[in-house]
């Protein structure tokens, strides 16, 4: 099909990340000093909206005695009020008998009436609850109309706002009701736990707005000076994810080609004077990212309607079915929001607790899309950076407090340790039974809701492995194992090496498949695998082509750690290499290296007992050890990037 360009686009932001409160992670090119602004911005955010929710989400979660299948949003909005004026159609099923059941409405709004089949319903509307008196029997199905208006809080980054945008400082409107936003603009049931069949949403604005929201547009119906925009989903949908944004939108339509014959439309809702050339590039990546989603995870979820962006006054994005809400684009953020409509929007956490499953896996999948157009280099430094973050999480990235956005949406637990930890199941899984799990588990939970356990059960059973080590430490413990080891020849060709696990700030053991390196005598390289759980294990490997020269831990790093290595020291200065000599020896406060470059070695300075110390200084082909204590010490340099090691012996006077 053709394409269309019409007008479109805004700045260039952080990276990836989202939502009302959102932290946005930054691409590898971008500055520390950047990253940790945007990091701190996100936690003011955070905190602010915690304040003005905490006691009223107590409630939480909707009425469990009924199953909603439909929701119609049919909303005027007055931009000069700032205020709402609707109707929210809930059809459901009756799971028990009862006399009363009640749906989810800030108090902020007046009900002025509750109608099912033509008839007016009793109720009452009291802590942020509409409580409707209504005869249900088990399996009956009831449909029931909530006419209300008012305006709907303010929640500083909140659910609904108002803001402006431009030159002339054009209105925009825009919702984000993750995750507790929903009732403060439409009457609902506010449980991620249960997804409606389908929904509707109608917007209604005086006609210099374009309004958008989830599913198709099926038509516009001009009234006088005002335009109503009809939208329909037929996808199952969680209610946090309806949405509507409403500005002067430029759009700008691009088609992805999922078969040979069909298409779908990807339409991008800008500011007018946002549409830049670098913006229009930076949204056109969303149709190669889109191709390597949908290989990777499997075809589009809601292929017969569309995927979009709406342009909205906030930092970050949200992941709103089908058209995602933006504060900007840049490649880490759309491939993020991109990557929930598989995971968060497809398949949705079950309960708040379960957010890993919405953006370990968003954030993860970024870093995918890394490696797809950047390689191996490109992910490991995405990885790397995630790792960083994650070591300084606290908690577990189960979320033991849901009372707490801050809590939900900490970063550095549900974003980068949530998604180190499937960086680390990759490793443990290999890439064949890993992506064939993530497939598994999007197939099995489809359209539907799924925890952390869920996800447990479908890997094991996709891998025919025990996993339950794996999920409990690192998804229900907390803190990152702390390895120290050693290694020394046992005979020509065999090599003894010890792991020794010390205590964290979280759980005191891990269990973990680590990976070894093994360097030989005749430039061959052999990787082992062993398990290690114990406080100290040792491991013999024999059988090699040739002697050890070196071993390294974890050489693909797959493992959250921190890792350093100790020699095994005997009253003999071992492994002496004439090449290389170290005076004056002893020494006080410098040593003089010769016979090797220091420059370009790899240097490690270890005491009597063959524990790590801290590097001394590098002045030319010298060491600064003049801080060292005295005693005997040993330098292992590997040099110039050979990897045989060698060992010197000094003495600090």
């Amino acid at each position: 099909m053709r394409k269309l360009r019409l007008n479109l686009r805004l700045f260039t932001h952080f990276n990836i990340m989202k939502k009302l409160f959102i932290l946005l992670f930054l691409p590898a090119l971008l500055s520390a000093q950047t990253f940790n602004a945007a990091e701190q911005c996100a936690s003011n955010k955070q905190a602010a909206f915690d304040r003005q929710t905490r006691n009223a989400r107590v409630a939480f979660p909707g009425d469990a005695s009924i199953d909603v299948n439909y929701y119609k949003i049919n909303v005027t909005i007055d931009v000069n009020s700032k205020s709402v004026q609707g109707a929210s159609t809930v059809a459901f099923t009756a799971l028990n008998s009862a006399n009363t059941f009640f749906l989810d409405l800030n108090n902020s709004h007046r009900v002025d009436s509750v109608v099912s089949n033509g008839e007016k319903l009793t109720f009452t509307h009291t802590s942020n609850r509409i409580t409707i008196e209504a005869s249900l029997g088990v399996n009956q199905q009831k449909s029931v109309t909530i006419y209300y208006q008012g305006r709907p809080p303010s929640n500083n980054f909140g659910s609904f706002e108002f803001g402006t945008h431009g030159p002339q400082n054009f209105p925009v409107v825009w919702s984000l009701s993750e995750p507790y936003g929903a009732p403060d603009w439409w009457a609902c049931k506010d449980n991620p736990n249960d997804k409606a069949d389908s929904s509707d949403v109608w917007i209604t604005m005086p006609k210099e707005f374009v309004s958008v929201s989830n599913g198709k547009l099926m038509q516009t119906i001009d009234n006088g000076n005002l335009r109503t925009y009809q939208w329909q989903n037929r996808y199952p949908i969680a209610h946090y994810l309806i949405s509507v944004a409403c500005s002067n939108y430029t759009q700008y339509d691009d088609y992805f080609n999922h078969s040979p014959t069909d298409s779908m439309l990807v339409s991008h809702f800008i500011y007018p004077e946002a549409l830049t050339t670098s913006v229009r590039n930076q949204l056109d990546e969303t149709i190669p990212m889109l191709e390597f989603f949908s290989k990777t995870f499997g075809e589009y979820p809601f292929i017969n309607e569309k995927y979009g962006h709406a342009q909205c006054g906030f930092g970050g994005g949200m992941e709103h079915q089908t058209v995602s809400s933006m504060g900007g684009f840049n490649t880490g953020l759309v491939a993020h929001e991109l990557a929930h409509q598989w995971f968060g929007d497809y398949v949705t956490c079950k309960t708040w607790s379960d957010i890993w499953v919405n953006e370990g896996f968003a954030t993860f999948s970024q870093a995918l899309y890394t490696e797809s157009v950047g390689g191996e280099i490109a992910y490991q430094q995405e990885v790397n950076e995630n790792m960083d973050l994650a070591k300084e999480a606290t908690g577990s990235i189960f979320v033991q407090n849901t009372s707490s956005v801050n809590q939900i949406f900490n970063y550095r637990r549900t974003y980068a340790k949530g998604a180190t930890v499937l960086h680390m199941l990759r490793g443990v899984l290999g890439d064949e039974a890993f992506f064939k799990s993530l497939k598994n588990y999007l197939n099995q939970y489809q359209h539907n809701v799924a925890s952390i356990r869920d996800f447990q059960a479908v890997v094991e059973q996709t891998s025919n492995q025990d996993l339950k080590y794996f999920f409990d430490e690192w998804l229900f413990g907390t803190g990152y194992p702390n390895y120290n080891f050693g290694w020394q020849s046992e005979a020509e060709k065999s090599v003894s090496v010890t792991i020794k696990q010390g205590n964290t700030s979280g759980s005191e053991l891990f269990q973990m498949p680590v990976d070894l390196k093994l360097t030989l005598a005749d430039n061959s390289e052999k990787t082992v695998t062993v398990m290690v759980s114990k406080a100290e294990e040792n491991f013999t490997i024999q059988n090699l082509s040739a002697a050890v020269t070196d071993v390294e831990f974890d050489p693909k790093n797959k493992i959250l750690k921190n890792v350093s290595e100790f020699l095994f020291v005997t009253a003999n200065e071992p492994n002496e290499d004439d090449d290389i000599v170290l005076f004056p020896n002893p020494t006080s406060d410098i040593l003089q290296v010769k016979g090797v470059d220091l420059g370009k070695a790899d240097i490690s300075l270890f005491n009597a007992v063959g524990q790590s110390v801290k590097t001394p200084s590098v002045q030319s082909n010298s060491l600064n050890i003049s801080n060292l204590n005295s005693g005997k010490y040993f330098l292992l340099i590997r040099k110039n990037g050979i990897s045989k090691r060698i060992v010197k012996g000094f003495v600090k006077r």
